[in-house]
């Protein structure tokens, strides 16, 4: 018996039009990218991002080439949207990002991703371009959700990272006239995006005039000396479970939500995001099939227990004794258990 169940997008970071057919013949109809150019570059350099991914291997080089990637997209039938992510700007940046955004949209785009609230107010005073909220944009409850989607015309959410299954089930519930997308795989944080400013670009600072790629550590991966947290005197998470979250995140183990794939196709989920703009493209096309056969084993299965048990026999990397270090939405089985 095969359920019938809203049918679920797989977005896929670009980083330059190489591939692109690759992906969609495996599966992906979405895409995200970003420009990192050199007028960018020249005025900031890489300490100070334009978005989430401030490196030349995360992003598309110039605007010229994301014309040619909207146009080999749009030939499939398929969407991009463009990341100016930042959680936040300074007046003296907006006359660039202003220029990337109009660029952006004469290239055909499909929605500008976002987090600084001043770019959403702009995008929705010029109109004319679907909004989408980042991550970065920390909507954790419906009524923030309302505030984007009513009073600023969103048509889309990226939920957080650390937002349970049943929130977002909630949230959709109470907010259906606006799409969801979720992460599903790779590149978990040990922190709550919209409120880290560590800074991205660091490991790309000139020393004595040249790269020093990955010499210099983000912050978020750097090797912490670590206490028992205590909240109201009740200890919030065993040291050792600590330790094994940061080695996990510092060591770029990739994160999953594939379990959570069978409750987010009956709640209103549109997109499942495959995270990372710089990955290998093979690993990034054997992702997209991963995630392709998940959606698959999900609209055919009766209930959670026959599709969590094929999942586990056919492709979940979680293997350590229900601890799920590597859980994007480890409430799913807590709830459960």
């Amino acid at each position: 018996m095969e359920l019938e169940g809203m049918h679920m997008n797989i977005c896929v970071g670009l980083r330059s039009i190489e591939n692109i057919e690759k992906y969609i013949y495996a599966g992906a109809t979405e895409f995200y990218c970003g420009v990192f150019d050199s007028h960018w570059l020249e005025k900031y350099g890489y300490i100070v991002g334009i978005n989430r991914r401030p490196y030349p291997n995360s992003n598309i080089s110039d605007f010229f080439e994301l014309e040619n990637v909207v146009k080999k997209v749009h030939k499939y039938n398929c969407k991009v949207f463009f990341t100016v992510n930042e959680h936040f700007y300074i007046d003296k940046q907006m006359d660039l990002i202003r220029s990337h955004i109009t660029n952006a949209i004469n290239c055909g785009v499909d929605a500008i991703i976002v987090s600084d609230i001043s770019l959403v107010n702009y995008l929705s005073e010029i109109g004319g371009i679907n909004i989408h909220i980042s991550t970065g944009g920390t909507v954790f409850n419906s009524l923030t959700a309302q505030f984007y989607q009513k009073n600023r015309g969103v048509s889309r959410i990226i939920m957080p990272r650390e937002v349970t299954v049943k929130e977002i089930s909630e949230i959709s519930k109470n907010m259906p006239t606006v799409e969801y997308e979720v992460f599903m795989l790779n590149e978990g944080c040990i922190n709550i995006d919209g409120f880290c400013n560590h800074v991205h670009g660091l490991n790309y600072v000139a020393d004595n005039g040249t790269f020093c790629n990955y010499k210099y550590s983000v912050g978020c991966m750097l090797k912490y000396t670590l206490k028992k947290g205590m909240i109201y005197g009740k200890e919030i998470l065993q040291k050792g479970e600590i330790i094994y979250k940061i080695n996990n995140a510092s060591s770029r183990c990739g994160d999953c939500g594939l379990c959570a794939i069978y409750q987010f196709k009956d709640c209103g989920i549109t997109s499942l995001k495959l995270v990372g703009r710089a990955t290998n493209p093979e690993k990034v096309i054997s992702d997209i099939k991963i995630i392709k056969n998940a959606i698959e084993i999900s609209r055919k299965s009766i209930e959670f227990d026959e599709y969590s048990k094929i999942l586990k026999r056919e492709i979940c990397q979680n293997e350590l004794d229900n601890k799920f270090h590597y859980c994007y939405y480890p409430d799913l089985w807590r709830d459960l258990s």
